[in-house]
C-alpha cells in the first residue's frame, strides 16, 4: 500500500473534528509520512485519537524518524489513556 493511500485511509478513520491542516500540508508537499504523523499527533492533542488510528499506523513501513516519533505518540497516548 502507497503511503499516500494509507493516509487517506487514516483520514477516514479520524473524527471529523480534528484539524487536517498541518497534515494536508504534508501531504501536499510530498511528504506522505509527515501527513500520517501531522494526522496522528492532531488527533492526540484534540483528544480523537483512538487505538483504532494508531494500530493502523504502526502496521506502515514508515522510515526510523517517523518510526520513533510514532513509538512517542503512543507511549504518551498510553500512559494518558483511561482504562
Amino acid at each position: 500500500m502507497k503511503l499516500q493511500e494509507a493516509y487517506r485511509i487514516l483520514e477516514a478513520m479520524t473524527p471529523p473534528t480534528v484539524s487536517r491542516e498541518a497534515a494536508e500540508d504534508s501531504l501536499e508537499a510530498g511528504a506522505p509520512e509527515g501527513a500520517i504523523l501531522a494526522l496522528i499527533e492532531d488527533a492526540m492533542t484534540e483528544r480523537e485519537l483512538t487505538w483504532q488510528m494508531l494500530e493502523f499506523a504502526r502496521k506502515l513501513d514508515l522510515s526510523s524518524p517517523y518510526e520513533l516519533l510514532l513509538d512517542l505518540v503512543e507511549s504518551d497516548f498510553r500512559d494518558n489513556s483511561v482504562a
